[in-house]
């Protein structure tokens, strides 16, 4: 069972610190011209299903978690840098997934579930 005796402490800076984040991702994006920030290169772009097992534990049943089931899911496999390179050059990796259950604002704007 995860602990229960933490408190989220909210910084008095944190509004200032996001802004800044902000500004030097805004500031990468501009210098690179290609759209985003990090994560330029999308490497693969795939249809999965995303299932919650029904022994799921009882404190972490909530949301999408609550009931066992499957629900569509994007992913999207990318290289962790701000520009495109090719695929013999050494860089991070990401990926990113999204399912019917959880629908992000502004990636892959006309995915509907099948």
């Amino acid at each position: 069972m995860p602990g229960t005796d933490w408190k989220e402490v909210i910084a008095p800076d944190e509004e200032q610190r996001f802004e800044y984040f902000t500004s030097v991702l805004s500031g990468i994006q501009a210098k690179h011209k290609q759209g985003r920030a990090l994560h330029a290169k999308g490497n693969l772009g795939a249809e999965a299903t995303f299932e919650v097992l029904p022994d799921v534990a009882g404190d972490a049943r909530h949301g999408m978690f609550d009931t066992p089931k499957t629900y569509p899911a994007l992913v999207r496999y990318s290289n962790g840098a701000p520009r495109r390179s090719t695929t013999r050059s050494p860089t991070s990796a990401a990926s990113r997934s999204r399912s019917s259950a959880s629908p992000a604002r502004r990636s892959s704007p006309g995915w509907r579930p099948r």
